[in-house]
């Protein structure tokens, strides 16, 4: 699957992905999308490929496969964001 993008730098990419799931396993009465808006964002040594690593977990989800679709939805909800966050910086 060369046409999609791929994070670089596997380090970079671990480092989002475990700052997601640290997002997601939070013990919060708050939405877990606003706490992943307002969270600290997470350092990398190269933020547009910590993007481009979120971005493309969210893409290869498989629903059912994966996991529920609620599930999923939630967890493409905060890979955008942390996306977003991410580019911005």
């Amino acid at each position: 699957q060369n046409h999609i993008d791929r994070a670089s730098n596997s380090n970079v990419a671990d480092q989002v992905l475990r700052y997601v799931a640290s997002i997601l396993v939070v013990n919060s009465e708050n939405n877990i999308l606003d706490i992943a808006k307002t969270h600290p964002l997470v350092q990398v040594e190269n933020a547009k490929d910590g993007a481009v690593a979120a971005r493309t977990v969210a893409a290869r989800l498989c629903v059912p496969r994966d996991m529920s679709a609620p599930a999923a939805t939630i967890l493409r909800g905060v890979l955008s964001i942390v996306a977003n966050r991410l580019e911005e910086e």
